[in-house]
């Protein structure tokens, strides 16, 4: 692999750029003539490209490099004031700044560190009465800190996109609440914000009776939750977490219908007219992504 290439994705990857695209577009657009000053933020920004791999089925059809979030951020036709790219990758972060200075009529600030770390540095550090921002959470894993979500709700100026690893989420819960790792329930404490999910995911599937000496049987207790339960309770921490609104998420599949991601949109700021406003188009977008 080349030093710059950024392998990842497949054709949930397109659904959820172009959706987020579509909501850049129309966010430069409405806001052209407010008193903000637009600010588009990717937490995990990559290279701002990806490599798509030969087809495995046929000999014909060779490698792509396609746009990653951060260069179709770069390239809408109304351009944000002002970027911000992190990336903690250091391979990935110096193709970064390749990218950066290929734009030399924006302002782009390539911040090299850990996601959550840089956010909450950035969100207790902007003047938020003189911005506006969308901000994309793209992360590897479960590895978005529920602080963090906190600080951006607070901002109470930021709409967020968030790609939440659902089956991420799945693989951490085990059928048989005995065999769950401990470090993965504290990964998934940090994630959630809260120990519930363990009332909420799992419960006693087998009754307790005597065994042959008339000793009581403890109960198995097993994770009752299914896909939708688990995605909706995601749902409810994001409201927890302060979001002024929070839209059904678009469930993005691998090809044979495993479910992959949840795709959430998170509207901060809680005036009544900017709520309608983003949620009425993130509406449309995920649904017409869903057809």
């Amino acid at each position: 692999m080349k030093e710059t290439e950024h392998r990842f994705g497949g054709a949930w990857t397109e659904i959820k750029l172009k959706v987020l695209r579509d909501y850049l577009r129309f966010y430069a657009q409405a806001l052209k003539n407010q008193p903000f000053k637009l600010l588009y933020i990717d937490a995990f920004a990559g290279t701002g490209d990806r490599t798509v791999g030969n087809d495995k089925f046929s000999l014909f059809v060779s490698e792509r490099r396609l746009k990653g979030s951060a260069r179709i951020a770069l390239e809408l036709e109304r351009p944000f004031d002002r970027y911000v790219f992190i990336e903690r990758n250091s391979r990935r972060f110096q193709a970064l700044e390749t990218l950066r200075r290929q734009y030399p009529q924006h302002r782009i600030e390539c911040l090299r560190g850990e996601a959550n770390s840089e956010l909450q540095d950035l969100c207790a550090r902007i003047a938020w009465r003189q911005y506006r921002a969308v901000l994309f959470l793209d992360p590897y894993g479960l590895s978005v800190e529920w602080v963090t979500l906190q600080r951006i709700a607070r901002t109470q100026a930021i709409d967020l996109w968030y790609l939440f690893a659902l089956s991420g989420l799945y693989r951490q819960t085990a059928r048989d609440f005995e065999r769950v790792d401990p470090a993965g329930a504290a990964r998934l404490d940090s994630v959630l914000g809260t120990p519930d999910w363990r009332e909420a995911f799992y419960a006693p599937i087998a009754p307790t009776t005597p065994d042959l000496f008339g000793d009581p049987v403890s109960p198995i207790i097993g994770r009752h939750a299914d896909v939708d339960a688990i995605e909706a309770f995601v749902g409810d921490r994001l409201r927890a977490a302060g979001f002024a609104k929070v839209a059904e998420p678009l469930r993005l599949l691998l090809r044979g219908g495993t479910p992959l991601y949840s795709l959430f949109f998170c509207v901060s700021n809680p005036n009544p007219k900017a709520i309608a406003l983003s949620m009425r188009v993130a509406h449309h977008l995920l649904k017409a992504a869903r057809l």
